[in-house]
């Protein structure tokens, strides 16, 4: 129970967001798509105007028609943002699965590793030398010719 304001949503997953982003890109481009139809038809409406010699007319067209291919170019300003989102965001969630893999190697190393320390194996192969000096001592006493 929240005393005060609106509980925060949950933030999407990557995947979630790159799907609402690529379908944010889909809605543009077809926004797109119906705008360009208006300008060919005004266009085609400049023409008949024009050979009806009703320059006023085609004036308001080709006004218009202006007013089409504005919209275009933000709509295409807007759908590179979307775009350059989406490659951000991919890019972020390789990062992030590399991160957690690097994590991964860390965690098994440590195991792998235990308590295991530069220091343990140094003393450990001191200790082996000692053995066999030990055991060369031994042999060569063992060696000797008893008189």
């Amino acid at each position: 129970m929240h005393l005060f304001g609106k509980p925060k949503a949950k933030a999407p997953t990557p995947s979630d967001a790159i799907a609402k982003l690529k379908d944010s890109e889909q809605m543009l481009s077809k926004r797109q798509a119906f705008i360009q139809t208006k300008i060919d038809a005004e266009m085609a409406m400049i023409k008949k105007k024009l050979a009806a010699k009703d320059k006023k007319g085609a004036l308001t067209c080709m006004k218009r028609k202006k007013l089409y291919e504005g919209s275009v170019d933000q709509l295409e300003k807007m759908t590179i943002n979307i775009q350059t989102q989406i490659i951000t965001l991919e890019g972020a969630a390789v990062n992030v699965e590399a991160f957690q893999a690097n994590k991964m190697f860390v965690d098994g190393m440590k195991k792998v590793h235990g308590d295991l320390t530069v220091d343990k194996v140094e003393e450990q192969l001191q200790d082996a030398q000692e053995q066999m000096d030990v055991q060369k001592e031994i042999t060569d006493a063992l060696a000797n010719p008893l008189s």
